[in-house]
């Protein structure tokens, strides 16, 4: 199957955000680069985010699975990896013996910290020069852009 042809201009967009995506990942990169020694993937921060994103809910292997699309033994293997590694504790709840109630070690907040820190200076530097206005339009764009793919 031949792929269509396009000029230039028309492939322009996607192009510089796919070059902007893969900036933003090396420099973050570079900054956590201390975490690879200590073996924590992209997966860990996914969860990590997302448990400190629910810190106020009980949380369960469960609900990782249906909000990350993962099976069961997936989710109960990278669990069990984080919990070896101190990012996660899996406690016992009264009412049900079998559930483990998720929850963050005071060392993976810290990490999260670090994240948050990382990502808000990203943003401040990605939006130096914008106006408040210009950073309004810039994120409705880039909205209406991932609605269009929807």
């Amino acid at each position: 199957m031949r792929f269509k042809s396009y000029p230039q201009e028309e492939q322009r967009v996607g192009r510089e955000i796919h070059r902007l995506s893969n900036r933003i990942r090396r420099r973050m990169e570079i900054k956590h680069s201390n975490w690879h020694d200590m073996e924590i993937t992209a997966n860990n921060v996914r969860i990590i985010c997302y448990l400190y994103d629910h810190q106020n809910q009980d949380i369960y292997q469960k609900d990782l699975e249906a909000t990350f699309g993962i099976t069961r033994s997936t989710a109960s293997k990278v669990l069990r990896l984080m919990e070896q590694k101190g990012l996660i504790l899996r406690l016992p709840v009264s009412q049900d013996a079998r559930l483990k109630k998720l929850v963050l070690t005071d060392w993976a907040k810290e990490l999260h910290h670090q994240m948050r820190q990382n990502a808000d200076e990203m943003d401040q530097n990605l939006l130096a020069g914008f106006t408040p206005e210009e950073e309004k339009q810039l994120l409705s764009y880039l909205d209406r852009m991932l609605h269009n793919l929807d």
